[in-house]
């Protein structure tokens, strides 16, 4: 392998040898003889010529470094020779270092590297990168927040007491009636008690324009008004009734009318609203001496 970079470079120094010659550059031969006298010999530019790459391995050979001292040294000092055939790679540049390398101790025969000819050294390749960090664990879950403090509680106002209810009166129910009659005045409330053995009676015999009369003391509505004598007198009715109503005891209406019968006497008519009502005798009884006389009087009410 030594016999062939010899060769190799005894090739290459031929070629030199050809570019130089325009220059006036002596013979190969000529600057075999003087390389431990110049001294300026085939710098190498960079690090030991072109610096490769990497950490640590072996660099490009040292004959394609002495191509870079060749171009260096147009000047006429670049010295070369079969010192470039054994020389060792420079060493890798430094880290980003910008200050050129020193050119390596070359070739068996001694002859020492000429002085860098070039400008300073390759800067250095850029670092590793840096691998991606670890990532972190998951943080531990928080602790449960604080209880939140109970609500203040709220106020109200007191609401207003209702006023007091208007209580309906029930001017249908006899116990508020107010009763009278044409005669005999005394013994009409005999006729509102609930007792067909008591009566109200004219205590003579009837007459046309007699009348019965009560105070519902109250607005109320009749449908209906009955005569009950079904258990003293049952013949002591009238052949013919009129009804009369009022609102104030003063003005009267006529609304209805009706005959008499034993027993019991019913006047229906439509609903009519009244304070008051009468029923007056319009043709007496044809039996003369009949009274004109009511056990209980009963209606049809509404309020």
């Amino acid at each position: 392998m030594v016999l062939n970079v010899r060769r190799g470079l005894r090739a290459f120094l031929v070629l030199a040898a050809l570019r130089l010659a325009p220059f006036g550059c002596a013979s190969p031969e000529a600057f075999q003889g003087k390389l431990m006298e110049a001294g300026t010999a085939g710098a190498s530019a960079g690090v030991g010529g072109q610096a490769a790459g990497g950490g640590g391995g072996d660099t490009t050979p040292s004959g394609l470094a002495g191509t870079a001292g060749f171009d260096a040294g147009l000047s006429g000092t670049a010295g070369l020779g079969d010192a470039g055939g054994s020389g060792v790679g420079g060493a890798t540049g430094g880290s980003g270092g910008s200050v050129a390398g020193q050119g390596g101790n070359i070739g068996p025969d001694g002859g020492t590297a000429g002085m860098p000819a070039g400008g300073g050294g390759s800067m250095g390749g850029a670092g590793a990168q840096g691998g991606a960090g670890a990532q972190g664990g998951a943080g531990a879950d928080g602790s449960a927040g604080q209880a939140g403090a109970g609500g203040a509680g709220g106020s109200g106002t007191t609401g207003t007491g209702g006023g007091a209810g208007t209580s309906m009166v029930n001017y249908c129910d006899r116990a508020h009636w107010s009763e009278t009659a044409s005669i005999n005045a005394g013994t009409a409330p005999l006729a509102a008690d609930g007792d067909l053995v008591t009566r109200y009676t004219t205590g003579r015999p009837m007459m046309a324009g007699d009348y019965y009369q009560v105070d519902f003391t109250g607005t109320v509505y009749l449908t209906a008004v009955t005569l009950n004598d079904s258990q003293t007198s049952p013949s002591d009715y009238a052949v013919k009734y009129d009804l009369y109503s009022s609102l104030d005891g003063a003005t009267w209406a006529k609304f209805a009318s009706g005959p008499g019968a034993a027993n019991s006497t019913t006047i229906s008519f439509t609903k009519t609203s009244m304070r008051y009502v009468r029923v007056q005798v319009a043709t007496p009884s044809g039996n003369t001496g009949l009274f004109f006389s009511i056990e209980e009087f009963q209606v049809a009410c509404s309020l």
